[in-house]
C-alpha cells in the first residue's frame, strides 16, 4: 500500500463568506478514511487556520493561532465520526529546508524528528495533520496572500527520502491546470514542464496566474523530478482522492483521470 501527502489550501477550505466549507472537510475525511481502512498512509497538510479568526483587525499570525484551534477542532470530529486518530504537527522552515534543516540532516544518523513521527504515525495508523506554524513565522502568511501557503510545506514532507513517499496529492477550488483554451490538461510529462507554467502564467478564472496556480504547478514539477507521480486535482469531488490514489496504485490508467493534472517523472 502506499504513503502520500494531500494537501488542501485556504481557496478550497473556505466559502466565499469566509466560512470553513464543512462539506469538503467531510468530504476529505471520508475518502481518507476509506483509503486508510485499504492499509495506504497519508500525512494530511492543511491550510485554512487564519480562515478561522474572522476578525481581520487582528495580525494574521494571531488569527492564524486562533484559527488553528478551531480548525483541528473541526478535523477532530470529523475524522473521529470516521474512526480516524489525529495528530497535529506545526514546522517550522528550519523543520523542512535551508541552512539548519542541512545542518540537521548532516549531523543526524538516520530519520530527523520530524521523519521519525511521521513514520511512527504511519505504524499506528494515526493521521498527521501538518500546518506551518504562522503564529512566529511569516513566510506562509506572505505565501497566504498570493494563494499558495503550504505547498513548500507539503513538497517538502514529500522528498523526505526516510519517509518514502509515493506521491502527493494538491486539492484545490479548481478542475486541475487549464491551458490557455480553458481545456484540462490531463497529463504533464517531462517534456511539458515549461509549457504547463506558462498556463499558470497566461492567467483564468479559475484562479491561474501569478499566484498560487503558478506555485502548485512548480512544485509539483519538482515533485516529478525527484521520481515521484504528483496531481493537482479537484478536492471539490466527492471520489477524486480515492480515483488518483487508484491511478497512482496502477489500478486505473493514467489517461482515465478526469478530475486534474497528474505530473510524470
Amino acid at each position: 500500500m502506499g504513503r502520500y501527502v494531500i494537501k488542501s489550501g485556504s481557496g478550497l477550505l473556505t466559502k466565499k463568506d469566509g466560512r470553513r466549507d464543512l462539506d469538503v472537510i467531510k468530504s476529505i475525511s471520508f475518502q481518507i478514511s476509506r483509503l486508510m481502512e485499504m492499509g495506504h498512509s497519508f500525512v494530511y497538510v492543511s491550510s485554512g487556520a487564519v480562515a478561522g479568526d474572522p476578525k481581520k483587525n487582528r495580525t494574521k499570525n494571531l488569527r492564524s493561532m486562533v484559527g488553528q484551534v478551531s480548525l483541528m477542532s473541526e478535523y477532530k470530529k470529523v475524522f473521529s465520526d470516521v474512526g480516524i486518530e489525529i495528530a497535529q504537527l506545526l514546522v517550522s522552515e528550519s523543520d523542512l529546508s535551508g541552512f539548519l534543516y542541512i545542518l540537521k540532516k548532516f549531523f543526524t544518523i538516520g530519520p530527523t524528528l520530524v521523519e521519525k513521527v511521521i513514520l511512527e504515525s504511519f505504524e499506528e495508523r494515526v493521521l498527521v495533520v501538518v500546518n506551518f506554524n504562522d503564529g512566529t513565522n511569516d513566510s506562509q502568511i506572505k505565501a497566504l496572500n498570493r494563494c499558495a501557503d503550504n505547498d513548500h510545506t507539503s513538497m517538502s514532507i514529500a522528498l523526505m527520502d526516510k519517509l518514502e513517499i509515493d506521491g502527493v496529492i494538491t486539492l484545490v477550488d479548481a478542475p486541475g491546470v487549464l491551458d490557455n483554451g480553458g481545456k484540462l490538461v490531463k497529463l504533464v510529462g517531462k517534456g511539458e514542464y515549461n509549457r504547463t507554467v506558462e498556463y499558470a502564467n497566461g492567467g483564468s478564472e479559475f484562479g491561474h496566474g501569478k499566484n498560487g496556480m503558478e506555485t502548485k504547478i512548480k512544485k509539483n514539477i519538482n515533485v516529478a523530478k525527484h521520481g515521484k507521480l504528483a496531481a493537482i486535482i479537484n478536492g471539490r469531488d466527492p471520489s477524486s482522492i480515492e480515483e488518483i490514489v487508484s491511478v497512482f496504485e496502477g489500478c486505473a490508467l493514467l489517461d482515465s483521470f478526469d478530475k486534474g493534472t497528474i505530473f510524470l517523472p
